[in-house]
């Protein structure tokens, strides 16, 4: 399920072009008159230009759409094949792979996100972001199983234990996600450097507080309360709502860290907004069916397949 997931990167490349052709709508430091009167962007030129900027984002792309294609393919070819050694293969290149993401997914956090208030600086960007894009994997991918079950699919595959597996595995990166989101925030509050606190500023005014507070909330204390229990964690129907909500606080997540910079005010959902979502969304479901519908939900011939058919939690 994963693999399919992670097989539709590449489509990403294309929904990236409406964000650089509005590059200079969302992004200050591309403004030559804004530029020019401003020391700080002056000194940050060498790193935030148009030109390094979309080599950036197209070496993201290339690096995402390489692993997945790679990895996804090879699994395939081993469901054909049978051949034991593309594991072992795998297995060896996945190292390189996580520090490749690691790095790739922290830079792209700074070009895309943290360069929208180019003033603005932090060291944990990058594990913010991405624990909350784990987070919104696992809860996607307990919603596609629980579609595929719906369908009459992954019956005798996906059992109680996996989804306790993976209900566990969202309860602690919630509990990760909190411990960045929190010390960020307190690092920032207690340094009190100008340079830094103006982030929050902007998101302690009007209607962002209060979707700030939401986050606090709903990002963190309902479900470590609501998962916490071991009969949560087994249950499917549990579960679902639990990726549900946890995907809306997701949303809602980015939307805080992002929108702030456009509406200053507070919180504003508008008709374009629910049009990107519908046309990101849209596509990223549409590419997942077709590769969903092409291949494998299961690894068939994987070495490691007998064990995790018998896998049982402690």
């Amino acid at each position: 399920v994963v693999e399919n997931v992670m097989a539709t990167l590449p489509i990403f490349a294309v929904l990236f072009v409406p964000i650089w052709i509005g590059r200079h709508e969302l992004y200050e430091w591309t403004r030559p008159e804004v530029v020019a009167h401003s020391p700080l962007l002056q000194g940050k030129a060498p790193l935030l230009n148009e030109s390094f900027f979309f080599i950036r984002a197209v070496f993201y792309f290339t690096v995402w759409s390489a692993l997945a294609t790679y990895f996804s393919t090879q699994s395939q070819r081993q469901d054909e094949t049978g051949d034991e050694r593309i594991s072992a293969r795998l297995r060896g290149l996945a190292p390189v792979g996580i520090i490749l993401f690691a790095l790739t997914s922290t830079f792209a956090a700074i070009d895309w996100m943290m360069s929208l208030e180019p003033a603005w600086s932090s060291t944990m960007i990058g594990v913010y972001f991405f624990s909350g894009s784990v987070i919104a994997i696992f809860s996607f991918t307990l919603l596609v199983i629980h579609f595929a079950y719906a369908q009459g699919a992954l019956r005798g595959v996906v059992t109680v234990e996996h989804l306790h597996d993976i209900g566990k595995l969202l309860f602690g990166f919630t509990v990760f996600w909190s411990y960045i989101a929190f010390s960020q925030y307190f690092l920032i509050w207690y340094a009190n450097i100008p340079e830094e606190t103006i982030y929050y500023m902007k998101r302690q005014v009007g209607s962002w507080q209060s979707a700030g507070m939401l986050l606090a909330g709903g990002h963190f204390l309902v479900p470590f309360f609501f998962l916490m229990p071991r009969a949560v964690k087994r249950s499917s129907g549990l579960l679902v709502t639990a990726a549900v909500w946890q995907l809306m606080m997701h949303f809602l997540d980015l939307h805080w860290c992002v929108m702030p910079v456009l509406h200053h005010d507070g919180v504003q959902l508008g008709a374009t907004d629910v049009a990107a979502f519908c046309a990101v969304g849209g596509a990223f479901l549409a590419a997942l069916g077709v590769i969903s519908s092409r291949r494998a939900l299961v690894p068939l011939r994987d070495p490691r397949l007998p064990e995790s058919l018998s896998f049982e939690n402690v």
